[in-house]
């Protein structure tokens, strides 16, 4: 890898409070950077959030930025806003999602941010999935958003224009949403699947040579389904 340097971190949100041991809306550290850019920043902190009695909880915060090769991204997540724990200790809500790895050039592999607090949710948002690793120009594995009570999943491995991200949460679930898997190839998809009700998403496993995992075939290569139902 070319020589490079950290990169910044993110900023503060606004309006955050601290009525115990909590951080609350901060923003996230600044990971590696070979351009010396933003493409590793940390994510920015969200506004409005606070921890009433929890000790050790963390509201609202940027995900931390990953490692970032030429012409790549691993920037972290950012905090939602409006997130508080009122009473159970050490939860956490709200929280952008860390930044990946990208030390090839080209690759996205990005934090999801956190979701926002409200009325729904308990003002609990779900936290933003982590970034994966991506390697070679055109392949994404970032982290999937925090929506309603559901986190977002981890992004998995991309590699040569593969894409393995992980899913965002959704409204309709609680847990979490399926984490990527491995995606090798231009046109090769293992992304993660929302959840519904109370049960997790589905996570993938492994597209080859432009296969697109679904529901129900979880290891393609092409147009062949290695593991139908």
């Amino acid at each position: 890898m070319e020589a490079g340097g950290p990169a910044s971190g993110g900023d503060g949100g606004n309006n955050n409070s601290n009525n115990s041991n909590g951080h609350n809306g901060n923003g996230g550290a600044g990971g590696f950077s070979v351009n010396l850019s933003h493409d590793a920043n940390g994510g920015n902190g969200g506004n409005n959030n606070s921890n009433n009695s929890g000790s050790n909880s963390f509201n609202g915060n940027g995900g931390k930025g990953g490692i970032a090769g030429r012409s790549g991204e691993a920037t972290g997540g950012n905090g939602g806003s409006f997130n508080k724990d009122h009473n159970i200790a050490g939860l956490r809500c709200g929280n952008g999602g860390n930044g990946g790895s990208t030390p090839s050039s080209g690759g996205e592999a990005i934090g999801g941010n956190g979701g926002n607090g409200n009325a729904a949710n308990g003002f609990c948002g779900a936290n933003g999935g982590d970034g994966g690793v991506a390697l070679g120009a055109g392949s994404v594995a970032n982290g999937g958003n925090g929506v309603g009570s559901q986190n977002g999943g981890n992004g998995g491995v991309a590699i040569n224009g593969g894409v393995a991200s992980g899913a965002s949460g959704s409204t309709s679930g609680n847990g979490n949403a399926g984490n990527g898997a491995i995606a090798i190839g231009p046109g090769s998809v293992a992304d993660g699947s929302s959840g519904t009700g109370n049960g997790n998403g589905h996570s993938r496993s492994v597209a080859l040579d432009g296969g697109h995992t679904h529901q129900g075939c979880t290891d393609v290569i092409g147009k062949m389904c290695l593991n139908p139902p």
